[in-house]
């Protein structure tokens, strides 16, 4: 026996869907839910809804029912269907105002919507009421092209604008919740039992072929992830396929992941060529489940992670010196990245992944796989060049702007090597961690003159964590003869006198990563230093969160996601 009809109650979902959308994306006027994929996964959207015609209603959507139809469209069974889809053709509602034209309906009215919204209103059929055999073809009420060439979108959304035709009186006694399915179910086998004749066989066989096909979940996915599906950049359900084992791939079931500010970038397309559905997150750790045949470092059970790219030339002069983020054809990247056989890669925000061994990490059994995501990005980002400019003799001094997630780490590696640290920030609620917490040996206030003026010709090396403009010239001031100011982050611009560097034989220096050589002497050097980042363990469930609290500069100081026991 089926089960009872669900409806959905739309006005408690408008109310949530106003607390919920993060942004308004210009002039829609529409609140709704839409599949953005054949995932089928529905999240909030906004959209506009035509103005209202002469001969049309504008509805304030109350409620909707649920059809399996709604499934078929959203996963795309039929092969047909259009994204963004707004789902639903139960739809019952108010009637908020009338076009001038319109005879039959008034304002607080309750009405209802069916499974078309159009008709050429010309043909034999539609003469006769039998709009949905219309010789040229009803519009449906979801992803159905309209006659101004627009696609239509249903009723899981705050209201929607139609012809006064298509609408129907629901009556006053008449509970609006259980009008709803009568528009689709009940229509439906009301029709051929009326003796009509009308049987309406598209919708029969797309019943029949319904309940042979989606009793299970569409497709073959193999992976379950969180992915943006546009720029709002906001993260939900995605089930996705990764490639098959290869020969020199490790198969990884990820426990945890990272939280970068380049997962904020990438899934709200700051740099303009996000590719969606986008899943982030190159601070990737877990634990190897199975290994191709040619792969020799890694066995079933190893603790393993994954870092910002997946893959490189293998050819060029800096493969051949363990360099591959410098790859000279280009390191793809862990998410969003093209891959050498033109699919776009996902990253951690996901159950598992599939990569090349080359590019893969061994964690040493005695650290904590949650502390070890961090360094695979912000740890491996300030240890390069503090290398690169033999930062790792005690004895030299070192300034770090910014403490943030890379700051953090510039300042334990740089205690770790024995180096007098100094730490800028632009707040002071920073001293007392820098201080007591990171150990620290100084801090100033950048905007503070006096402190500045007293650093000069202090610091063998400064590294500049922080994306924000700063004033070059004042910070190479701070430099000894032959000092260096390295940028791991993205100021706006790079201006300063060039005084600043002759006098003194200044360097100014640009890094972004390292390679895979120099990442795995840093996993293990912090696991014989029992170096560990400052973290906060959240659920998947919380990314989204997570997201927001990192732009605002709340975290201390790096967010990880417990993959293993929150992604289900």
């Amino acid at each position: 026996m089926q089960s009872p009809a669900f409806v959905l109650e739309i006005l408690g979902l408008t109310h949530f869907l106003e607390l919920t959308m993060t942004s308004d994306a210009g002039n829609e006027n529409c609140l709704g839910w839409a599949a953005r994929d054949p995932s089928g996964f529905l999240s909030p959207y906004k959209f506009n809804r035509r103005d209202v015609g002469v001969d049309d209603i504008s509805i304030t959507i109350t409620h909707c029912g649920v059809c399996y139809a709604d499934v078929a469209w959203t996963r795309n069974v039929l092969a047909h269907s259009k994204y963004p889809l707004v789902p639903g053709h139960e739809i019952v509602g108010i009637v908020k105002c009338v076009g001038s034209n319109v005879q039959r309906f008034k304002t607080g009215d309750h009405i209802g919507v069916g499974t078309y919204v159009n008709s050429c209103r010309e043909c034999e059929y539609c003469d006769d009421g039998l709009e949905v055999q219309c010789s040229k073809g009803a519009v449906f009420t979801f992803d159905g092209i309209d006659t101004d060439g627009t696609v239509t979108k249903g009723g899981y959304s705050s209201h929607i604008v139609v012809h006064e035709r298509y609408c129907y009186k629901i009556p006053e006694n008449y509970p609006l919740a259980s009008a709803a399915p009568l528009l689709c179910a009940g229509i439906t086998v009301w029709t051929p039992m009326m003796g009509h004749k009308m049987n309406q066989p598209e919708i029969q066989g797309l019943t029949h072929f319904l309940e042979l096909t989606m009793t299970s979940d569409a497709g073959n996915e193999n992976c379950l992830g969180w992915a943006a599906r546009d720029p709002s950049g906001f993260l939900s359900p995605y089930k996705f396929n990764r490639r098959d084992v290869g020969v020199d791939d490790i198969s990884i079931t990820i426990t945890h992941c990272g939280v970068c500010y380049a997962d904020v970038a990438w899934t709200r397309n700051v740099l303009a060529h996000s590719k969606y559905p986008l899943v982030p997150g190159h601070e990737i750790v877990g634990i190897v489940k199975c290994v191709g045949s040619n792969v020799q470092r890694f066995k079933t059970g190893d603790h393993i992670g994954v870092g910002t790219y997946v893959n490189s030339c293998r050819e060029c002069e800096y493969c051949d010196d363990g360099l591959e983020v410098q790859c000279s054809k280009g390191a793809v990247f862990t998410f969003d990245g093209i891959d050498t056989d033109g699919t776009v890669t996902k990253g951690g925000y996901s159950s598992h992944i599939v990569v090349h061994e080359r590019y893969c990490y061994k964690i040493p059994e005695n650290y904590p796989l949650a502390s070890a995501a961090p360094l695979l990005c912000a740890g491996i980002t300030v240890w390069t060049p503090m290398m690169g400019h033999k930062m790792n003799q005690p004895g030299k001094s070192l300034g770090v702007i910014g403490l943030g997630g890379l700051g953090h780490m510039a300042v334990k590696f740089g205690k770790s090597f024995g180096l007098k640290v100094t730490v800028f920030s632009t707040s002071l609620s920073k001293k007392d961690e820098a201080l007591n917490l990171l150990k620290a040996d100084n801090f100033i206030i950048s905007s503070n003159n006096e402190e500045m003026k007293a650093m000069e010709k202090s610091l063998d090396f400064i590294i500049n964590t922080a994306s924000g403009d700063i004033p070059f010239d004042q910070y190479l001031s701070l430099l000894k003869s032959g000092g260096v100011l390295s940028l791991v982050g993205f100021p706006s611009e790079v201006k300063f006198h060039p005084a600043s560097l002759n006098r003194g034989m200044k360097s100014i220096s640009g890094s972004l990563t390292g390679g895979t050589k120099q990442t795995q002497e840093m996993l293990d050097y912090c696991a014989n230093h029992e170096i560990y980042p400052n973290i906060e363990i959240v659920p998947i469930q919380y990314a989204n969160e997570a997201l927001e609290r990192l732009i605002k500069k709340d975290v201390k100081y790096r967010f990880v996601i417990d993959i293993a026991n929150s992604l289900k």
